[in-house]
């Protein structure tokens, strides 16, 4: 799976007391709900910013004394710890409800793993012995018709959410920049009064790195700039992951090293949203060697690949006249994922930008400059590709 952190001797009693309540509130069919603190170990995934998701795995001795049988019982556990607003709300606009829809509805469906428990402090899922999906999956053609098929599953599913979520996503780009506008003077014209820039003259050797580059930026009109692009395409609106990026996707192979399984990972951010969002998180970072990174943008025959099998997937869910209609066609598909993925660049531009204001002071600042770097480039360099290749010009075209 992803690499774990912290053995056992520096996690802290309070989240083994935290952790054997969970158990205790499972089912008494459940192995794990006759767990104590000593029968199993706890390790932490390296996920990002993420630090309420950790690993329980049984030891030998407790699987011995609590007659442990594989497949019926799990060896390991992943379990999210979950936070919630003053209004029950997380900050991606999901309720208690809708996770525990959206965790159900994908565990049943045997997209992610099997959700063991939920209440209202987490959610448990069984641990799957997997590897992060990587750029060389990318260039395995058959895991990649495996993913468009999965993806096409869960695009296709009903599940019972609220559509806070989808509301929240459509406004975050705005009511983000809006905050930080007033806090850091993003979006001024003049670059002298952008005050994230500030942090940047303090540290000569970066200012002369980053600083024009940056200072030539105006994040609204460019999120303005796409998000017209968006409307004009009117996406369809699917039950959708909302961050398919690769560390969201587990890949399992056999004793023999073939493909077994591809599971989805982390929903903290699903919703109903608009189909591109997914394509463009696919192909922002497609067969790129680093997350973040300006490593090329596939043609449209590399997409192809992907998109097709992603429509005979569909077709078969819904029948062949899914494929009759515009929105469903190959060339309609390929405009959403490139214009997505234009706005996946510049919201990683925006994402590296906003976290090194938060952390010029720590040995993390250039790596979220440099975040930003490369999503700036890779956006300026797709939107002038697009608009060559005659995709923006066309799409302007369209009624809104």
């Amino acid at each position: 799976m992803a690499e774990l952190l912290e053995q056992r001797s520096s996690i802290s009693l309070q989240l083994i007391d935290a952790l054997l309540e969970v158990f205790g509130e499972f089912n008494q069919l459940n192995i794990w709900s006759k767990v104590t603190k000593d029968d199993f170990t706890v390790k932490r995934f390296d996920l990002g910013n993420d630090s309420n998701l950790c690993c329980c795995q049984l030891t030998e001795t407790a699987k011995s004394k609590l007659n442990f049988s594989s497949p019926k019982d799990c060896e390991g556990v992943v379990v999210k710890f979950l936070t919630f607003g003053d209004n029950g709300i997380t900050d991606n606009g999901l309720s208690l409800a809708d996770i525990v829809a959206v965790n159900t509805v994908l565990s049943i469906n045997q997209i992610s793993p099997k959700l063991l428990f939920a209440n209202s402090k987490c959610y448990v899922h069984e641990y799957i012995k997997s590897r992060i999906y990587t750029f060389e999956n990318d260039d395995n053609p058959e895991v990649v018709k495996c993913l468009a098929r999965i993806l096409a599953k869960f695009h296709s599913l009903d599940a019972p959410i609220s559509n806070n979520a989808y509301k929240t996503s459509q406004k975050s780009y705005e009511d983000f920049f809006n905050r930080r506008k007033h806090i850091y003077g993003w979006g001024n014209t003049e670059a002298t009064g952008q005050k994230y820039l500030k942090a940047l003259e303090n540290h000569p050797e970066i200012k002369e790195q980053y600083y024009d580059e940056f200072a030539k930026i105006d994040y609204h009109s460019e999120i303005v700039y796409v998000q017209n692009l968006k409307e004009r395409l009117d996406s369809p609106i699917v039950f959708a992951h909302s961050d398919f990026n690769r560390g969201n996707r587990l890949v399992v192979k056999d004793s023999k090293d073939q493909l077994e399984k591809i599971y989805l990972i982390d929903f903290d951010a699903t919703s109903m949203n608009n189909r591109g969002v997914d394509f463009g998180d696919y192909f922002s970072n497609y067969r790129h060697r680093e997350d973040f990174a300006n490593e090329g943008f596939p043609s449209d025959e590399d997409m192809a690949l992907f998109l097709n099998e992603y429509r005979e997937k569909c077709a078969q869910i819904f029948g062949t006249e899914f494929l009759d209609k515009k929105e469903n066609s190959l060339e309609h598909m390929i405009d959403e994922a490139k214009i997505y993925t234009l706005g996946s660049y510049i919201g990683g531009t925006f994402f590296g930008l906003m976290w090194y204001q938060e952390a010029h002071d720590t040995g993390k600042g250039q790596y979220f400059l440099n975040v930003a770097k490369n999503q700036s480039r890779g956006y300026n360099r797709l939107k002038k590709r697009f608009i060559e290749d005659g995709t923006i010009p066309r799409i302007l075209q369209m009624p809104k």
